[in-house]
């Protein structure tokens, strides 16, 4: 017998009520990592659930006038300096007047999130930083 690619289950429930996922959907509730990231999808009302190899996950915003190969290239740099593992993203949002990106990560393990922001913050092509972690349920 081949093994199942994917696993679901269907469910009747308003969004506003908690759902409790079957216990039995997932053979080990994480693989490969010490905790789940459960991502919530605002317009497509999606959730993902992620393994990470982090006891935390930090919520990453950036407002900026556009993309550009030098705020790609900072984000790499930032990303690599602080061993941040990159686990959602909602890629660049291009407006009217500005762009925005979020991103979840997986940073190791008692990681100063501050020094995360300062050094964002200090980035030429970013306008506005929100640097949050994520509330451990």
């Amino acid at each position: 017998m081949r093994a199942k690619l994917i696993k679901g289950i269907v469910t009747t429930k308003p969004y506003d009520r908690i759902l409790k996922i079957e216990t039995s959907i997932f053979d080990n509730p994480f693989p490969g990592g010490k905790a789940s990231l459960i991502v919530f999808l605002e317009k497509s009302k999606e959730i993902r659930i992620i393994p990470i190899d982090s006891n935390e996950a930090l919520r990453i915003k950036i407002e900026t006038a556009g993309v550009t190969p030098r705020l790609l290239d900072s984000l790499m740099k930032l990303w690599s300096k602080y061993e941040l593992k990159v686990m959602f993203s909602t890629g660049f949002c291009q407006m009217k007047d500005k762009c925005e990106y979020e991103v979840l990560v997986a940073p190791r393990d008692n990681i100063n999130y501050e020094s995360i922001e300062y050094d964002l913050k200090s980035v030429n092509d970013i306008n506005h930083v929100e640097v949050q972690k994520l509330p451990i349920v």
